[in-house]
This record gives C-alpha cells, sequence and structure tokens, in this order.
C-alpha cells in the first residue's frame, strides 16, 4: 500500500535525542455500499446537517452515516444531476424542477422552468447559484441561465450570453466559478454577471471544487483521449495536468486535506490537485459524483453505484509521552501502527487497536525515542 508522508523534526529533550518522527496515512480505502432496492441511476452527492443526500431519476436517496440508505420517490422523471446545501436547505436540482428539504425526507418540488434543463449548483455568498442550458427538444436551443435563490424555492433568472454550456460550478475566494464544453471557466463575484478566464482547449470540463486555497477542475478530451486536471488558486490562471488513462471523471469534491476525482469505476485522490493516485472500485456502472461529510466521501453513479471510503488523520503532539492523536468518525475501530522504516511494507506493528469516542483518540507511545525514529499510520481493519 503506497503511502504519504509528513515528517516533524523533533528537538532534544533531556539529553536524549529522540530522533526523525513521521506520519504515515494511508491511501483511502473504498468500500462499496447497497442502495436500496429497485434503485436507478445515482448522479449527485451533497452533505450536510449531518446527512448524505444524492439525487437520481426520478429518486432521492438519504443516509446519516453513508452506509444505510432510504430512498424517496419524487414524483417526476427528472435526473437530479447536481445538488448543493446551504442555509439549512438541500437543494436537488433536474430537468427545469427544484427539490428541497430541510432535514432530508421531506421535499418540496418548485417548477422554475420548462425549456431549460439545470446542469449545475452551489451555494456561497448567501445564496444558491445554478446553471441552466437549454433543451434538446427546443429549436433553436434556448439562451443559458443562471438561477439565483436564497432558499431553492424562488429563483430569480437572467441570461447569459455567448456563454458555452456549463456542467459544474462552486464558490469560494470570494467568487463562483463554473466549467464546461470546450473546456471554457468562467467566473462572477455574484453569480449573475461572468468573465472567462480561460479560452478553453477542446477538453470537456465536468465539474469544479474548492479546498485548501485552490480550484480544482476535472474533465477529459474526447478527440486525444486523455483525463485533465485543473488547478488555480485565484480563478484566473490555470495549471493543467494531462493523463493518458481517459476515465471519464465527472465529478470531484475536497474534504479531510485532499481532493476526490470520480470517473468510469476509477477513483483519483490528491493532495495538491496536480499528482493524483487512482484506485478501480469494482461497481457495474460508472461514477457520476461525489461528496464529502462526516470525515468520509461518498461517491455515487449508474446503476445504484455507492461507495465510501473514511478520512482518518493522526497528529503527533509535542513530548514527553509522544501523543497522537488519531481523529476520524465516532465509533470507528482503528488500528494504529508503527515501524522503525517509513518504506515499510511487512515491517508495521500494531501500537494500538482503538476505537474513536466522539470522533478523536489520544494514544500515548511510551517507547517513542528509544532506539531511533519511529513512523505511525492509522488504518481501518
Amino acid at each position: 500500500m503506497k503511502t504519504r508522508l509528513r515528517r516533524i523534526v523533533l528537538p532534544a529533550i533531556g539529553g536524549l535525542a529522540t530522533g526523525l518522527c513521521a506520519i504515515a496515512a494511508a491511501d483511502l480505502k473504498w468500500q462499496v455500499r447497497n442502495a436500496p432496492a429497485r434503485t436507478g441511476d445515482l448522479s449527485s452527492a451533497v452533505y450536510g446537517n449531518g446527512m448524505f443526500v444524492v439525487g437520481g431519476i426520478g429518486e432521492i436517496l438519504s443516509s446519516n452515516d453513508g452506509v444505510n440508505w432510504v430512498s424517496y420517490g419524487t414524483g417526476t422523471g427528472d435526473y437530479l444531476q447536481s445538488a448543493a446545501f446551504g442555509a439549512g436547505h438541500f437543494v436537488l436540482l433536474g430537468g427545469g424542477n427544484s427539490f428541497t428539504s430541510t432535514n432530508g425526507t421531506n421535499w418540496s418540488l418548485t417548477t422554475v422552468f420548462t425549456n431549460n434543463y439545470f446542469s449545475a449548483v452551489t451555494y456561497g455568498a448567501g445564496k444558491f447559484v445554478a446553471l441552466a442550458g437549454g433543451t434538446i427538444d427546443t429549436l433553436p436551443f434556448p439562451p443559458s441561465l443562471a438561477a439565483i435563490s436564497e432558499d431553492g424555492v424562488s429563483w430569480s433568472l437572467s441570461t447569459l450570453t455567448n456563454i458555452h454550456e456549463l456542467f459544474g460550478v462552486t464558490y469560494g475566494a470570494g467568487q463562483f466559478v463554473a466549467v464546461g464544453t470546450g473546456g471554457a471557466i468562467f467566473t462572477s463575484p455574484e453569480g449573475t454577471n461572468w468573465s472567462r478566464q480561460y479560452p478553453g482547449n477542446g477538453v470537456e470540463l465536468q465539474a469544479v471544487t474548492y479546498g485548501n486555497g485552490k480550484f480544482a477542475a476535472v474533465g477529459w478530451d474526447g478527440d486525444t483521449r486523455v483525463d485533465d486536471f485543473l488547478t488555480s488558486s485565484d480563478g484566473v490562471n490555470w495549471t493543467k495536468s494531462t493523463f493518458p488513462t481517459f476515465h471519464f471523471y465527472e465529478g470531484v469534491a475536497f474534504g479531510g486535506g485532499r481532493f476526490v476525482a470520480v470517473g468510469s469505476s476509477f477513483i483519483s485522490t490528491s493532495v495538491d490537485g496536480l499528482q493524483w493516485q487512482t484506485t478501480l472500485v469494482p461497481i457495474t456502472g460508472r461514477f457520476n459524483g461525489v461528496c464529502y461529510g462526516n470525515s468520509s466521501f461518498v461517491a455515487v453513479g449508474s446503476s445504484a453505484s455507492i461507495a465510501q471510503a473514511t478520512v482518518l488523520g493522526i497528529s503527533i503532539s509535542p513530548p514527553p509521552g509522544f501523543g497522537l492523536m488519531v481523529t476520524g468518525p465516532s465509533g470507528t475501530t482503528v488500528n494504529v501502527q508503527w515501524s522503525g522504516s517509513a518504506v515499510s511494507v511487512d515491517g508495521w506493528s500494531l501500537l494500538e487497536s482503538i476505537s474513536l469516542t466522539n470522533g478523536a483518540v489520544q494514544v500515548i507511545d511510551s517507547s517513542a525515542g528509544i532506539g531511533g525514529a519511529r513512523f505511525y499510520r492509522a488504518l481501518l481493519p
């Protein structure tokens, strides 16, 4: 298993050199979850108010732990391909309809328009900002629209001129950033007036997120059959990384100090948005969306595909005693291991098996500082 390392040099204490200590955090371990019976394709996911909410075709799923799910019918055949949470409200959008809830269980339907379809939504600066394109059944295509709402029920619309079809939107660093077809990237301070920042290069950018002071966008180039990852600290200047994998990345999220991108049956993780590690997850469909909440990522896709990965944290407190603070979802069982080598494959020994109480437990290694450096990692059993 590959590991990431964060090295901390500790000073000599009491004349005894404590040496170099490090923490090795294992890659995410993905577990496939069971969706309720008769669940179809799933497209969007969001976390808020202690609950995961997922949008599908004519149905909404909810779960408080990412493991056990309940399904609710919407009464329509809308494909709920975008979701957001803010100000105590869940908002799922599909077709020209907005579905809202404060608890993830009871949902209200609002028809916003009939000749356009929602493609993306986010929450920021005290409001929901949604983007919409024209329906394929209407010729000529209606113009693209931006929709603004404080509650997901009442929406104000504005026409977007000379803007590509947009598939993803996020909020960060005081602005909204949207991405779409042709590799186009637009920014807006308020969600109504948009400025083009990236000229586009044929890449189909599908999703964008913000975390740790950086925007990250994902997509693919169907002509050259490669995957593209773009990052920016300001939404204006972008750096592109291209990988010859062609996994059709559709969603991206940030949480637990890392970005997670999903596409096909592959999930990739990155701490900087530039260097990515990819894992194959055994699902029958393809991933379409991902979200982060309660120390875990939840990825969803076609054929009722749901996968979850728990993010564990581990940090060193100053001596004496070398306290290790392990964090994660409350009640999670975690094995804390140590090794004399950061690159060891089989040389890890169990320090302690713990159950996370209230999401955090301190572990003391009384032998630390004796016999050289020690490296630590926290793993799920």
